[in-house]
């Protein structure tokens, strides 16, 4: 239970994309644990994760 969180950087330029590391230690010095957060996840764990997320979408559309 409870949510995952994904850290982003708003990049509006390539370079900025490096700037994804104040981010996560930002998320870490609030208090949220890494295992909560999507970017410290290995990339198979990632996929699972999305699969099962988009498989729950499809049965409560499919709901009457």
């Amino acid at each position: 239970a409870g949510c995952v969180f994904s850290i982003g950087t708003d990049s509006h330029y390539a370079h900025e994309l490096e700037f994804v590391s104040i981010g996560l230690a930002t998320a870490i010095e609030a208090g949220i644990p890494q295992e909560r957060i999507i970017n410290f996840a290995p990339a198979d764990a990632v996929r699972e994760w999305a699969a099962s997320v988009r498989e729950m979408r499809r049965r409560v559309r499919a709901r009457p």
